[in-house]
């Protein structure tokens, strides 16, 4: 009788894969040896990260020697002293900026004889001038001089009056935005 078999010639080869057991043995040989290639490269790995962080220490150790903790002490309250000496100079009112804008405005026959100024609660600088000038017209010219000023926002007059010795005694009530004194 024919030897009749129902398997293919190519399943009965031998080879290196006799049965899936033997291939799910080597799938778990290579992955035992990845998995060891794995833990290895991440422990060294770990190791390096462990001596560049002592590197690290050691120099920020070393920096930490280094600081002048008396310097350091007094530098603190200065740094906050110039910030509140900022914050002054930042809200201080420069009055002289105001009157070397009032003397480039004032009419040579005007003379001034006193200055008051007030900061209002609302933001407006007001500057009282008390003064004389020779004549009306050169009163009217004064008016007009610090109306065409752009930074004067209100121009009242009081007590116009004859002077006492000579002229016309006067007295100017100016508005000015606070921001014109500010630096």
């Amino acid at each position: 009788m024919d030897n009749i078999s129902l398997i293919p010639k190519d399943y009965k080869k031998e080879g290196i894969f006799k049965s899936t057991s033997s291939k799910i043995e080597l799938i778990l040989v290579i992955s035992i040896i990845l998995a060891l290639v794995l833990f290895g490269g991440l422990f060294f790995y770990q190791k390096s990260l462990s001596s560049e962080l002592e590197g690290l220490q050691a120099e920020a150790a070393e920096l930490e020697g280094q600081r002048d903790k008396e310097f350091e002490n007094k530098a603190v309250p200065f740094e906050k002293t110039l910030k509140n000496l900022k914050v002054v100079l930042d809200k201080h009112l420069y009055w002289s900026k105001l009157l070397s804008e009032i003397e480039s405005l004032a009419v040579p026959q005007v003379s001034f004889s006193n200055f008051n100024g007030i900061l209002e609660s609302d933001g407006l600088v007001k500057l009282i001038l008390d003064g004389n000038a020779m004549g009306y017209t050169y009163l009217a010219k004064q008016l007009t001089s610090f109306g065409q000023e752009k930074s004067v926002l209100n121009i009242e007059t009081d007590n116009i009056r004859l002077g006492s010795e000579k002229g016309i005694d006067f007295e100017f009530i100016i508005s000015f935005a606070k921001d014109t004194l500010l630096k």
